[in-house]
Parts: structure tokens; C-alpha cells; sequence
């Protein structure tokens, strides 16, 4: 499944004065070794490039380049009190994972997770873009209390770009 990583893995989330620097490139990568770049601290991100070897910068994950994902994340920061194993069995569709992040229970931050969503097939820009834009209930709780807000997180969409 081609998805594009971070060229480095992270031990703590990267200050913001270092995100501009963080380098990306397109990989093809099994489940598995989706798994171990998430637990190495790499970082996922849609695909901004249509090769191997192309080097893609922060600043080029925008809106205007986005070309494909095969994925669908959302962050979930401070909204849920669940532990993640009690959110996981309240999901009527689950994640293909689901994790910490580094902000998790730090401070007063409270419980941050992602949800990961794979697919074997890309989402191409125009028929991406259109399923954020109107969501069909990606995730739909048993649990009428629990509040789950949408973040996508690997795309920038700045008013620049619309």
C-alpha cells in the first residue's frame, strides 16, 4: 500500500520550529510495517508525489499538491474520557489501529488517540476531498454520550489553498 512516512522516526512529538524541517517520502509498505513505523515514531502522511524517491518537505503538504491516500486519520485530543480500549469497542466500524499519540496524557491534554482507517485502494484528491466534505459516519458510536470530532491531520488546508 503506498502511503508516505516521514525519512526519520520521532522519540517525541517534534517542536514546531522543527516540522518545517521533517522530509517525507512515498513508500510501499505492508500493514506490518505501517505498524512498525507508527511504533518507531515515524510520521504517516497522505501522498504529495507519485514516485519513490521523490523528497517532499512539510511545507509541499498542502491542499494543492495532495495527489492520493489510501487512509483516513483522525485525531481524537482530549474530547474523549475513554481509555482506548473502551473507545475501540464503542466504535460500530473499527480502525485497521488505533494509538497514542505523544501528547497523549501529557499535562493537562488529557487522552489523545488516533484512528487509523487503510484501504486497499487510493482515494484519489477529487473523490477524497469529497467524503471529508461530506462524511458518511466514518465512525458511528453505540455510545449516544461519546463525542468523536473529525481531525484530519495530514492535510494542511489553508484558506490560501482553497
Amino acid at each position: 500500500m503506498y502511503i508516505t512516512v516521514s525519512k526519520m522516526g520521532f522519540e517525541r512529538k517534534p517542536q514546531a520550529n522543527k516540522m518545517g524541517k521533517i522530509q517525507y517520502i512515498r513508500k510501499n509498505l505492508s500493514i506490518d510495517e505501517i505498524a512498525q513505523h507508527i511504533k518507531n515514531g515515524y510520521v504517516l502522511s497522505a501522498n504529495f508525489t507519485e514516485d519513490d524517491s521523490t523528497v517532499i518537505r512539510q511545507t509541499q503538504r498542502c491542499y494543492k499538491n495532495f495527489i492520493s491516500t489510501s487512509m483516513i486519520m483522525i485525531d481524537l485530543d482530549g474530547e474523549v474520557e475513554l481509555e482506548l480500549n473502551e473507545l475501540i469497542e464503542n466504535l460500530k466500524i473499527k480502525p485497521s489501529s488505533a494509538y497514542t499519540t505523544f501528547s497523549h496524557l501529557i499535562g493537562d491534554k488529557g487522552n489523545r488517540y488516533r484512528l487509523l482507517y487503510l484501504f486497499e485502494n487510493l482515494f484519489p484528491n477529487s473523490l477524497f476531498f469529497l467524503v471529508i466534505d461530506n462524511p458518511i459516519a466514518i465512525i458511528e458510536s453505540k455510545d449516544e454520550k461519546l463525542n468523536i470530532p473529525f481531525i484530519l491531520f495530514s492535510i494542511s488546508k489553508s484558506k490560501k489553498d482553497i
